[in-house]
């Protein structure tokens, strides 16, 4: 029995078909796949990179001490425990005087809230082993992280910074820390306004007064208390006690008993401004802050982990201009520095480049196609195919970024792809008589498999990159699978509307009505054909000679393989962000008044500049920055690049007393404890004392710096600074009916000084401090120092504190740095221009030669390269074997997939 032609056509009938009798079907088909697209393409978040920071905990505890001592009593104690957490990835800490802090990694699929909850567990449990006075709070993210923003607050010259500071403290503050994403707002420079009851110290002699008596006697006179409730039959009241002192003058009135009783036992009596000078003044301050050359307060805006800084940034200048209407207009609230800048330029350069790819691949379509309605069918797959892809970014937790984009650019060239293999082959049956409908059934018909295969094995290509591991793998997922999304829907595009689009629009090649457009288009076709002739040549010449083709294609991998050994490898290149960063390091024993008077001619050097165009001192005992705004790119001719290498040698003529280096930022997407992508960062560790550490690690700095491709190296390091133990005799004080506690109150008060109570003013309350001038704090001035006590007669006598305590000198740690347990030494170095730091690491570590109880650690981007970059091997070796299988599809003899 043999089958009619009809029933032959539709036993052979495709799912092409479905599309092609249907074309308002897949119209509507791929419509409803680019709605989808938009809704999630205003749901993404967009930021530089991908979501790659692991989850991080902050552990702080603060107790009265020196750092050695809390590092014993504390820092060890708690790192112990954390030893059992699980998922921790490092653990770092830096314990100073009073304060110790921990930070807390944690691999990627950890959850932040469960690691917070162990956290928090685990210290109920170490409570009471800690000291009594010790307390300790748990943050989430890094407290060390570094800003996205930087505000400043500055006035005009007659406005005081304790008022900027209770500007950025009071009003600022909050309500930055309240935006969504922003971890904490860090106010540097200024300090509060406080009371200051300055001592005469001969005035206390003279009036037999003691310091630590004075002390308490100020405490019980301004005191504010809650007395409870007082109840009647139906009604409740509260009752407050309160004896506040508020200014200057109620201070210097009140009166203090001095000297011995009289027969009678009355005591004298004298007003407190008698024996001391009261007066507002501002605590002690640690930062001294510089913006354009003018004294400011700044706060530094710090992210959350896997925060949006484009929506911060956004977020940040909406509530400025509200808060800047209430401050008084003398007052003004700049944005010093904004990194976001540089991210939404990134992003709309590469906004830019996907605009200039759609237009270069319409022209090499028309080119070859020479028709307008043809060259449009494979050129809706590229809107229909990027737009669609935002749905699927959407729904894997992806973020419209850098990394992304660029795979939708690259996708550009390859989503057409589908769609010009299904236009040739209707075209092929064109030209051969058929119509319309016929040649795009049997076009369709034909090649439906071989664009399916093409498709999966495009995406096979890029998809196995995001089973990377590691935070590297984690920042390659969104461009693998973004590209890999983009492809597929390119294949459904082509597979349901391209063939209904070809039954309506596609022509054979006709002539032009425009004589130029003919001529153009008959050259194409000489060209063409040229070129078909001269690879038919080529080809058939490469089959008679077919051993030197392998030979040089052996020859070509070889040599392939050598030039990749001898590329720079780096995670992330280096680029301008438009940033300048300065470091200064003054010597160790400098205080701030010294950086003070630095901060002028590094900000007169820097002012000189032409490309700059904002400029922000911070200077700190503990390290000095600066951090420049360069102007918008198209404002200037020099790159930050340029500009560093102009500033370099200017620095180290014109600056005396202090070294002074400069770097570009590089924001790096692996966290956010660095800002620059170009560094070499290494840790010592040893289980060691601080000064066995700083005696390895200066020796291995000073090898460093001798290693090709340094540019500088960070010359910050744990310093020794000079202290004393203080020892009491213990008879001696005992016969003057003295304890340790008053002995070490009055040295407090003398040396420092101390809160004895607090007042109000506006509506806030401040601190009230008993000191002496700042002339006469000094140790060698203890000899006339003297405290109250009683003789052998039991009566008033004024004592020298030499012949009650003495002191010995002893070398302390300012800051000790420890990580995973143990003490370490950081060693950080900038990289020259062109330099890997892969390869001189290499170097280095060639050179090195430590005892074998000493550890050399890489941390940063360079750690997480070393470690995560061998696995690229595997997939591509991955990638390889998905092709080879997917390409069963099509080919059935085994040497032509192996060829392929």
């Amino acid at each position: 029995m043999q089958t009619s032609p009809s029933q032959s056509s539709e036993s052979s009938r495709s799912f092409t078909d479905f599309f092609i009798d249907r074309p308002v079907f897949s119209w509507v088909v791929n419509i409803i796949m680019m709605l989808l697209g938009i809704i999630a393409f205003f749901q993404l978040s967009t930021r530089q990179y991908p979501i790659v920071e692991r989850p991080s905990l902050t552990v702080r505890a603060t107790f009265n001490g020196s750092a050695r001592v809390i590092e014993e009593q504390i820092t060890k104690l708690l790192e112990e425990s954390f030893v059992s957490l699980q998922s921790l990835n490092s653990m770092r800490s830096e314990v100073q005087k009073n304060e110790s802090n921990t930070w807390l990694v944690f691999e990627e699929n950890r959850s932040m809230d469960a690691a917070s909850a162990d956290v928090r567990e685990i210290l109920s449990r170490v409570q009471d082993k800690l000291p009594e006075n010790a307390k300790v709070y748990v943050t989430k993210g890094n407290s060390n992280a570094l800003p996205v923003m930087e505000l400043v607050v500055q006035g005009e010259k007659h406005v005081p910074l304790t008022e900027l500071y209770a500007v950025a403290s009071r009003t600022l503050k909050g309500s930055i820390e309240s935006i969504p994403g922003v971890a904490v707002g860090e106010v540097i420079g200024g300090s509060e306004l406080q009371m200051e009851i300055i001592l005469d110290r001969e005035k206390l002699y003279s009036y037999h007064v003691g310091a630590s008596e004075l002390s308490r006697l100020i405490k019980e006179s301004s005191v504010e208390r809650a007395l409870g409730y007082l109840k009647e039959e139906n009604r409740q009241f509260s009752l407050t006690a309160q004896s506040l002192l508020s200014r200057p003058d109620e201070f210097s009135e009140l009166l203090i008993p001095v000297g011995k009783s009289n027969h009678y036992g009355a005591t004298r009596k004298v007003r407190l401004g008698d024996l001391a000078k009261v007066q507002l003044g501002q605590d002690e301050e640690e930062y001294k802050v510089f913006y354009n050359g003018n004294p400011v307060v700044a706060l530094q805006v710090i992210p959350q982990p896997n925060s949006n800084p484009i929506s911060i940034s956004k977020l940040v200048h909406e509530r400025l201009e509200n808060i800047q209407k209430t401050l008084p207009k003398d007052i003004k609230v700049y944005v010093a520095l904004d990194k976001s800048i540089f991210i939404k330029r990134s992003i709309n350069q590469v906004y830019r480049a996907i605009f200039e790819s759609i237009i270069l691949v319409l022209l090499v379509i028309f080119v070859f196609l020479r028709s307008f309605s043809s060259s449009f069918i494979p050129l809706i797959t590229i809107p229909i195919s990027l737009i669609s892809t935002f749905f699927i970014m959407s729904t894997l937790g992806f973020t419209i970024n850098v990394l992304s984009l660029l795979a939708m650019v690259l996708a550009i060239g390859l989503v057409v792809d589908d769609a010009i293999v299904v236009l040739e082959n209707v075209y092929r049956y064109l030209e051969q008589g058929k119509s319309r409908l016929e040649a795009a059934r049997l076009g369709c018909r034909e090649i439906r498999f071989s664009v399916i295969a093409m498709t999966l094995t495009l995406a096979a290509v890029y998809a196995p990159i995001s089973l990377i591991p590691g935070t590297i793998g984690k920042m390659f997922k969104e461009f693998s699978l973004t590209l890999a999304g983009a492809v597929l829907i390119s294949g459904v595009v082509a597979l349901t509307l391209s063939p209904s689009m070809c039954s309506m629009m596609v022509n054979a090649h006709t002539s032009f009505s425009w004589s130029p457009l003919e001529r153009v288009s008959k050259g194409i076709d000489i060209f063409l054909e040229k070129m078909e002739n001269f690879y038919v040549k080529w080809v058939a010449s490469a089959l008679n000679h077919m051993k030197i083709v392998w030979i040089g294609g052996v020859a070509l991998s070889l040599f392939s393989g050598w030039v990749y050994t001898t590329l720079k490898k780096e995670l992330i290149p280096a680029s301008d962000e438009g940033i300048l960063r300065v470091r200064m390091f003054p010597p160790s024993t400098r205080n701030l008044k010294f950086l003070e008077k630095l901060a002028l001619p590094v900000d007169k050097v820097l002012q000189e500049v032409p490309e700059v165009k904002n400029r922000l001192l911070i200077m700190h005992m503990g390290d000095s920055v600066g951090r420049v705004t360069l102007k918008p790119w198209e404002l200037r001719s020099r790159s930050c690049q340029d500009i560093v290498k102009e500033l370099d040698p200017l620095f180290q003529k014109r600056i005396a007393g202090a070294e002074v280096y400069t770097g570009c930022v590089n924001s790096s997407p692996i966290g956010n404890r660095t800002d620059s992508a170009g560094e070499l960062e290494m840790v010592l560790l040893a289980d060691k004392s601080s000064e066995a550490l700083r005696t390895e690690g200066r020796k291995l700095r000073r090898l460093l710096k001798e290693i090709p491709g340094i540019d500088w190296v960070d010359n910050t390091e744990l310093m020794e600074e000079v202290g004393y133990n203080v020892k009491v005799h213990r008879e001696r004080i005992s016969q003057l009916g003295l304890t340790p506690e008053e002995i070490f109150e009055t040295l407090r008060i003398f040396l420092r000084g101390t809160k004895v109570s607090y007042f109000e003013k506006d509506k806030r309350m401040y601190n009230v401090i008993l000191e002496l001038p700042d002339s006469e704090r000094d140790l060698e001035k203890i000899p006339h120092f003297f405290i109250k006590g009683r003789d052998a007669k039991n009566e008033i006598a004024m004592v020298p504190l030499r012949e009650l305590v003495s002191f010995e000198q002893k070398s302390l740690d300012s800051i000790i740095y420890r990580t995973d347990r143990k003490g370490s030494y950081t060693l950080k170095a900038y990289l020259k221009k062109g330099a890997s730091a892969l390869s001189v690491y290499e170097d280095f570590e060639k050179r090195v030669q430590l005892p074998s109880d000493f550890e050399l650690r890489t941390e940063g981007e360079l750690k997480n390269l070393q470690k995560e970059s061998g696995h690229i091997y595997m997939v591509f070796v991955l990638a390889i074997v998905f092709i080879f299988w997917l390409c069963q599809l099509n080919l059935k003899v085994f040497c032509h997939r192996l060829s392929l």
